[in-house]
């Protein structure tokens, strides 16, 4: 069947989706339920593998290095320094500084070019394999990064169903995403800097917290914040309660969302309630 012909349905609580705004081919609808955004029809490209992503990181090392470490900092404060999964990893540079901090790191990247390069650059494991097809165990896992790659993920659910599978009970997912509920993204639609052919799932903070709790997962921290608390020149009220002010008013270009997955008798028990 032609998935072009059908009607646009969202990925998350599969409501229909009324139509927002178009770019070139892309033309993206709003789920009326949960507000979740989606590319219909998908476009038909190719996996880029140009490598112009790792050149990002690569121009600017120092900068994806505090990152790495800011989210893992968190991360560690929720769960036990053990196995760490990467999925969409690039070259591999944040599955090196997991390593510095103790974790024992295994990326996902299906750019070859990348994970080519991070294998030989640093010696460390990346296979090629999407997540679904890798035989990884269930329960494998202490923890879960996925670094802006939802949004690349025709069907985010699924995607989200396997991470839980595959994570210990009492492990963390953390997640970021563009934050299509910004005042940005509102501002200005389909000129929006993270609108691209490759970005197929736009998430604001209500259909990521739904995303997460129908897999399973419990949203510990769902934030858009801007980050202010790591510059140092600011005195720390003022970057507390300019942190606190964006994040009410959704003014960062992402969200970030720290997620666990309780113990099988904590779920039923939050269930039953």
């Amino acid at each position: 069947m032609d998935t072009r012909q059908l009607p646009a349905r969202c990925a998350i609580c599969s409501s229909p989706g009324a139509f927002l705004w178009a770019k070139g081919e892309q033309r993206v609808y709003k789920c009326l339920a949960c507000g979740f955004r989606f590319a219909h029809p998908v476009p038909d490209l190719p996996l880029r593998d140009d490598f112009s992503h790792a050149r990002v990181i690569l121009d600017s090392p120092d900068h994806f290095r505090s990152e790495y470490n800011r989210f893992l900092a968190r991360v560690e404060s929720m769960t036990v320094v053990g196995k760490l999964l990467d999925i969409g990893c690039n070259i591999g540079l944040s599955l090196v500084v997991a390593q510095e901090r103790g974790w024992a790191p295994l990326g996902i990247e299906l750019s070859l070019e990348a994970a080519q390069y991070g294998r030989e650059k640093f010696g460390i494991e990346i296979i090629e394999t999407p997540l679904e097809e890798a035989g990884l165990s269930e329960g494998e896992f202490d923890a879960v990064v996925m670094y802006h790659t939802l949004e690349h993920v025709l069907h985010p659910l699924q995607m989200l169903s396997d991470v839980a599978r595959v994570l210990k009970p009492g492990g963390v997912l953390y997640i970021s995403v563009p934050n299509s509920g910004g005042i940005s993204s509102f501002l200005l639609r389909e000129k929006w800097e993270w609108v691209s052919q490759e970005h197929v799932s736009y998430f604001d903070r209500g259909s990521l917290r739904l995303a997460l709790e129908k897999v399973g997962l419990v949203p510990m921290i769902i934030t858009s914040c801007l980050g202010a608390r790591v510059a140092k020149a600011k005195p720390r009220w003022e970057a507390q309660f300019i942190d606190r002010i964006s994040n009410v008013l959704c003014l960062s270009i992402s969200l970030e969302s720290w997620s666990k997955k309780l113990p099988a008798l904590h779920r039923f028990n939050a269930a039953a309630e």
